[in-house]
């Protein structure tokens, strides 16, 4: 007995064409959950782990209570990345540029100056933009989209 295969050759341009990643990055990674790591990456609180997915920068962090949180690894006053790679951080995160903090569930705390430079900021309305994550089978799952489903 004999078996037909179906074999697609896909051109060139796939592997090396801007437009063809750009498809890649918005059709499939952003649209789908990603593989982050696994919960022994994130063991105790302030643990954290970064991850790419399609053009997103996300992070997940352990919190104080040992609860997982996802961001999109983006201070909300410049836009500076918050985190690189992997490892502990302390109760708040900071940002490098200008020192705006937020605790390990996203809340914005802290801006250097508010009173006079930012008078009339409304810090519950900036915390980090979430992600959402999920774990299962001890494996540790991102999508960019707060709402979507498991």
């Amino acid at each position: 007995m004999s078996t037909k295969e179906t074999v697609i050759n896909l051109p060139k341009s796939a592997y090396t064409s801007q437009e063809w990643f750009d498809q890649e990055q918005t059709m499939i990674f952003e649209k789908n959950w990603q593989f982050a790591g696994f919960i022994e990456d994130l063991p105790e609180p302030g643990s954290y782990m970064t991850v790419q997915v399609g053009r997103y920068n996300l992070f997940i962090i352990r919190d104080e209570d040992n609860l997982l949180h996802a961001f999109h690894n983006l201070c909300r006053h410049r836009g500076t990345q918050l985190l690189r790679s992997c490892g502990k951080a302390g109760k708040t995160i900071t940002c490098p540029y200008h020192d705006w903090s937020y605790s390990q569930a996203g809340e914005l705390l802290a801006i250097p100056q508010q009173a006079i430079e930012f008078p009339d900021i409304n810090k519950k309305s900036l915390g980090l933009h979430k992600a959402q994550v999920e774990l299962w089978q001890g494996m540790i799952w991102v999508h960019p989209n707060p709402e979507e489903k498991p």
